[in-house]
């Protein structure tokens, strides 16, 4: 923790005379919108214990400013965005009408994906949001061929993607990486849950990230 903690001092510094001054409008929506979210992850956990909302269930909570930060940089008009099961706030975020959204996780045939995808599924083309996915890893390669079809039809568009700690062993974030995505516009952001569903990965993602980069031939 020591020394998260001087990695971030060392980062405010940078970014406190790099970056531009935001104007007290935008840390107010940023408010509005973050607190919005945790009370919505709040009623999910809420009717999932009440076994309103069905199979796995995998909240945000305390990662609001994530989407928030990416969504004020991006271009919603063009940009794109895919992540993984955890994926209730992003498409918020994106645009996505919360009522459709509480709609899927409830399996109702209003929500984003008729009700049959539920909490890892939720999906707008609309938003150029393209997913929430189960399969751990499943949303990297995807990512790249949404940034593909981008440059293919000139869309000078970025799409960011959202990993995982646990998911940085795929072999497919390596191949992704090592073609160097052939210049392609994705940003690729890994996010390290310290204690996901099942297992605490605090103590296990110094040697993940070790192994992944000796084997990407990354520095």
């Amino acid at each position: 923790h020591i020394i998260e903690s001087k990695i971030f001092l060392i980062f405010a510094s940078y970014f406190k005379t790099t970056m531009k001054e935001f104007s007290k409008e935008v840390y107010l929506k940023w408010y509005e919108d973050m607190t919005m979210w945790r009370r919505f992850e709040d009623k999910c956990r809420s009717l999932y214990l009440k076994q309103k909302i069905r199979g796995f269930l995998h909240l945000y909570n305390g990662q609001e400013a994530i989407p928030a930060g990416f969504t004020h940089a991006m271009d919603l008009s063009k940009d794109s965005m895919i992540t993984a099961y955890r994926c209730h706030i992003h498409p918020m975020a994106m645009g996505v009408d919360p009522k459709r959204i509480m709609a899927e996780l409830c399996g109702k045939a209003t929500g984003t994906s008729k009700g049959m995808g539920g909490s890892m599924h939720i999906f707008s083309k609309e938003h150029r949001f393209y997913g929430g996915h189960g399969i751990v890893g499943g949303q990297i390669p995807l990512g790249a061929g949404i940034a593909f079809a981008d440059k293919y039809f000139d869309r000078k568009a970025v799409n960011i993607c959202f990993s995982i700690t646990t998911e940085a062993s795929k072999v497919v974030l390596r191949k992704n990486i090592q073609q160097k995505q052939t210049k392609l516009k994705v940003i690729r952001t890994a996010k390290n849950l310290r204690m996901p569903l099942l297992v605490a990965v605090l103590g296990l993602c110094s040697k993940l990230r070790q192994n992944f980069c000796a084997a990407s031939a990354i520095p």
